[in-house]
């Protein structure tokens, strides 16, 4: 998926978490081994938010020493994340380094109950997705394996995708009383698809602020309703959001979470067995105190054979609970998936949320588990990461969701056509370029501005829901456009020497990746003037491609409570306000990251009442999709160049400071 060695698109996509350091290191009886890292001080907000965004608990990730140039040192999996701290589960240790940092820091002993405590030091970790765990590690398994599937629940499901068997037609979906008020039609027609049981697979298309994560809520309440057992693969950011709903609906519910990582207090709740685990990972600690032992890895027979045993015992505590669920709550890349039915839990719905950032071949061993499958997602956001080009040109890159899309349409999709969050005028250019126009602002949303909340005039040219800050206009006056690339060398020596040194807004490589410190400045000029008209300080987000210029601006800013973001890393959430940074700037018409269309869908539609765009509208025209939203804010928004734009916020704020002094 991403090659650790050139992880540069992995910072721009808020994959990577750096700067970390080593605080613990202990072996816990449900665990195993465990670690805990900090983020730096002067960026754990933001940090944190990243963590929260993409790394969810159940992750597979990689362990690595150092930030630019990374060295392997442990497989692992993310257990949970609070404030500055990140723990992880050990699965395999690569480097035998991480041992000796933590002897060389203390000398106290780690027991089965009590971390130690490592002073911090100047060794930094980076952690990334894992490419040698995960979703890619099982699928091998998966395909030199294909008797351990065969005769699986979802095995049919797989081939009424594939056309290996012809798919039923359907024509009528029963009507449900239905749990939530606020359910409109196409929700509505979308939760009956996903329970008729004639449906083996149904798809159900999410566009931003349309409500998705209501019609999950609706499908796994009636599910439960009916006797039915649900695995439920949802996004990071909505999970906590969809548990809670659930259980003000139905406080019996039988709830359960990665049985690998999250039921470690119900577990504990079996009094006998888990004293029993305690006093064997005690023992198995006191046989490895000493440094070579540990360094080696757990190798003895006594070793062996207590760790043979404190499985077959947690194993058995943890077939008591799993098997007495009704929703269990896993990622789509756990090690679970393939013990669910060994801890006695069979699943009648399978449910997949976000499944448009989903390989297609990431989605094969959930379906396996379940007899029948929901895709919920939108694959006009953004897909899986990949770094690999021939992954990329062989397909890998696409969703199931997709597919099904390409092959199905309407026979097995449902599309969400009202959408809750955002202005009209913010919606336009996406409801127009991706969605056919099928998207209907509720009336509720549909002329919100910032002037409501906020002491901006709401007259004011600053009150506009879709506003472009262009910056081309500020260049050298001695030239009216920039000169094409494959012109530049059949170019009169009188149109090189007028061509101009430096644009203003000039964009710079910095550290494998660009930032525009211009640009960053203006930006960091509009939201304090934000703040000033009393725009709350977590209404505002502000995003970029690019990581260099998140840093920067992060610097420039100095206010940990507002959101700072590659697009990538704020998918899934929203803002009153979004101020987005394009960044590229040059005279070749480049525009890197840029040219992929749906980042732009992310950008745009995380805004409710207003969306800022700061770039070279010029650099615009080298692309379809940056073209026509050029075009949609020309003719729906508010299009002014960066020098009015500035001479706009001083005036309104003269205005304000007048009318106080009045």
């Amino acid at each position: 998926m991403a090659d650790p060695t050139s992880s540069t698109e992995l910072y721009e996509r808020g994959l990577a978490i750096s700067n970390l350091t080593l605080v613990s290191d202990v072996v816990k009886p449900l665990f195993g081994r465990v670690i805990e890292l900090r983020t730096a001080a002067n960026n754990h907000d933001n940090a944190q938010r990243s963590i929260s965004a993409k790394f969810r608990q159940g992750s597979p990730l990689m362990l690595y020493r150092g930030g630019a140039q990374l060295e392997p040192v442990a497989e692992c999996v993310m257990l949970r994340s609070a404030q500055r701290e990140i723990q992880l589960k050990l699965n395999k240790k690569l480097d035998q380094n991480l041992t000796v940092d933590c002897h060389n820091q203390n000398n106290q002993t780690t027991t089965a109950e009590q971390g130690t405590e490592i002073s911090t030091t100047a060794t930094t970790y980076t952690l990334i997705p894992s490419v040698t765990t995960g979703v890619l590690h099982s699928l091998t398994k998966f395909i030199s394996d294909s008797a351990s599937w065969r005769g699986a629940p979802g095995e049919r499901i797989l081939h009424y995708t594939y056309r290996a068997l012809p798919m039923s037609s359907v024509h009528h979906d029963r009507k449900l009383h239905y749990i939530l008020d606020e359910l409109n039609d196409d929700q509505k027609r979308a939760v009956s698809a996903a329970l008729n049981k004639n449906r083996p697979v149904v798809t159900i298309q999410g566009p931003p602020g349309t409500g998705k994560t209501a019609v999950l809520i609706e499908i796994i309440l009636q599910a439960i309703r009916a006797k039915q057992k649900v695995l439920c693969a949802p996004s990071n950011l909505a999970i906590e959001n969809i548990i809670t709903r659930i259980r003000n609906y139905n406080e019996q519910c039988r709830i359960g979470m990665d049985p690998n990582i999250l039921m470690e207090d119900e577990l504990k709740e079996d009094h006998n067995n888990y004293k029993q685990l305690v006093e064997i990972y005690e023992r198995l600690v006191s046989e490895h105190l000493n440094e070579s032992i540990r360094l080696n890895g757990y190798s003895s027979a006594i070793t062996k054979k207590l760790m043979q045993d404190g499985k077959r015992l947690k194993d058995f505590m943890q077939k008591n609970v799993i098997s007495e669920k009704q929703v269990i709550f896993c990622t789509v890349s756990s090690s679970s998936l393939h013990s669910l039915k060994r801890f006695g839990f069979m699943a009648d719905l399978l449910i997949i949320d976000e499944a448009g950032q989903v390989m297609e071949c990431a989605t094969w061993l959930p379906i396996l588990q379940s007899k029948r499958c929901v895709l919920c997602g939108d694959q006009h956001q953004l897909p899986a990461v990949l770094q690999s080009t021939t992954a990329v040109a062989q397909g890998l890159s696409r969703s199931l969701m997709e597919i099904l899309n390409q092959q199905f349409g309407s026979i097995l999709n449902h599309i969400l056509s009202i959408q809750y969050r955002m202005n009209e005028k913010i919606m336009k250019w996406s409801n127009e370029y991706f969605y056919e126009s099928k998207l209907n602002a509720h009336q509720s949303v549909a002329n919100i501005t910032l002037s409501e909340i906020s002491d901006i005039n709401e007259k004011s040219v600053i009150n506009a829901p879709l506003l472009m800050v262009d910056t081309q206009q500020k260049i050298n006056k001695e030239a009216d456009e920039f000169l094409p690339e494959d012109q530049s060398s059949k170019s009169s020596t009188n149109k090189i020497r007028n061509r101009p040194k430096k644009l203003f807004f000039q964009e710079q490589s910095y550290q494998h990746s660009y930032r525009n410190i211009n640009e960053a400045k203006l930006l960091c000029v509009y939201v304090n003037y934000l703040l000033k008209m009393r725009v709350q300080s977590d209404h505002i987000g502000v995003i970029s491609p690019y990581f260099a210029q998140v840093e920067l601006i992060r610097k420039m800013l100095g206010n940990s409570e507002i959101s700072v973001s590659t697009v990538d890393g704020f998918q899934g959430q929203q803002r009153e306000v979004i101020i987005m940074s394009l960044v590229r700037s040059n005279y070749k018409g480049r525009i890197g990251f840029l040219s992929d269309e749906r980042r732009m869908n992310v950008a745009i539609t995380r805004a409710r009442r207003q969306f800022v765009l700061v770039g070279n509208g010029r650099m615009m025209q080298n692309a379809k999709h940056l073209r026509t939203l050029f075009d949609c804010i020309q003719k729906n928004g508010t299009r002014i160049n960066a020098e009015k734009f500035t001479s706009l916020l001083r005036n309104a704020q003269e205005e304000k400071k007048a009318d106080g002094e009045q």
